[in-house]
């Protein structure tokens, strides 16, 4: 089952820097870093999904049941599967669609 995740900026970085110090730290400082990518930095954390790391401790989160479906989209085919297209909609890669 899918899971959204909606939140105030303020809250939320709150919340990294109590329950996931090392990964708000990474926030403070990327912005800072030259010629070092974000992927190299991840090496220096423990990983850790936000849902354990900071959802199941914050006291400040409310869970709402929604009903709806839901399809990742990650390509052209999958967006076929939920639109119907007209005839001579075509798709390119890295285009636009005509």
């Amino acid at each position: 089952m899918p899971a959204f995740f909606f939140w105030r900026v303020v809250p939320f970085m709150d919340g990294l820097k109590k329950f996931l110090p090392e990964l708000r730290l990474l926030t403070k400082i990327a912005p800072n870093l030259s010629g070092q990518s974000i992927d190299e930095l991840w090496d220096f954390i423990e990983p850790e999904s936000i849902d354990y790391g900071l959802m199941e401790k914050a006291s400040n989160i409310y869970v709402v049941s929604g009903e709806f479906s839901w399809n990742d989209i990650g390509s052209g085919m999958h967006y076929m599967n939920i639109k119907p297209f007209k005839n001579g909609i075509k798709f390119k890669r890295g285009g636009r669609g005509s």
